[in-house]
């Protein structure tokens, strides 16, 4: 069985953490980012199937990541983050193909119950 690989791009360090820290206990390959470029940088030695995706990066916003992350491989799972209320980007999120967006601050075990179905999704993807 291949390991759960998992990025967060997130540009606050101690949100990072905390990410890093409630996916590795739960027996995920963790890798962090705090920017957009690092993260393409990492997409190819990483393996990463799932992605939870900071809106508000430095260098490139987490639509355009969650885009290129997809154009890349079509069958990567991406999340967005966000401290801001993002209702008004709807349209947006569709379009770049986000699986659904989180509101900081939000609950690990929310997160972690996105993750596994994230990878129950992969897993019935790859069964057909």
């Amino acid at each position: 069985m291949t390991a759960k690989r998992i990025m967060v791009v997130d540009d606050e360090a101690p949100i990072r953490g905390l990410f890093l820290k409630g996916f590795s206990r739960a027996g995920y390959c963790v890798y962090t980012a705090d920017s957009a470029e690092d993260a393409i940088a990492m997409l190819p030695e990483s393996a990463c199937q799932v992605f939870f995706l900071d809106l508000y990066l430095p260098d490139m916003n987490g639509i355009d990541l969650c885009r290129q992350i997809r154009h890349a491989e079509p069958s990567m799972i991406c999340y967005a983050v966000t401290g801001y209320d993002a209702l008004s980007e709807l349209n947006e999120f569709r379009h770049a193909e986000f699986e659904n967006c989180f509101i900081k601050p939000v609950d690990m075990v929310v997160l972690l119950a996105a993750a596994k179905h994230a990878f129950a999704k992969i897993e019935q993807g790859k069964s057909k």
